[in-house]
């Protein structure tokens, strides 16, 4: 069974939203795909660049139909109470 919160997020759009909750500026250079798969074929980060350039999407409609389930939070709130509860544990 596949779990998700149903929103497709690329992964700029989740630093966003982390950098947002973090009350940051998230710090992204535009490098086409293209681009960073040549240079992960090109070096031994060719694994690492396809899973960063890749699209990874999950379909819960069967889970959620299955177990009358839907997500808890939207994806925003999330993002938000993980990012408050890792600063929480990171302050002394």
């Amino acid at each position: 069974w596949m779990v998700s919160d149903g929103v497709y997020l690329s992964t700029p759009d989740l630093i966003r939203l982390i950098a947002l909750a973090m009350n940051r500026r998230a710090r992204l250079i535009d490098v086409p795909p293209r681009i960073l798969r040549i240079l992960g074929t090109a070096t031994i980060l060719g694994s690492a660049m396809e899973r960063l350039c890749g699209s990874f999407v999950v379909d819960i409609t069967d889970t959620c139909r299955y177990f009358g389930w839907s997500p808890p939070f939207p994806v925003r709130s999330a993002i938000e109470r993980t990012v408050s509860a890792y600063l929480r544990a990171k302050s002394p």
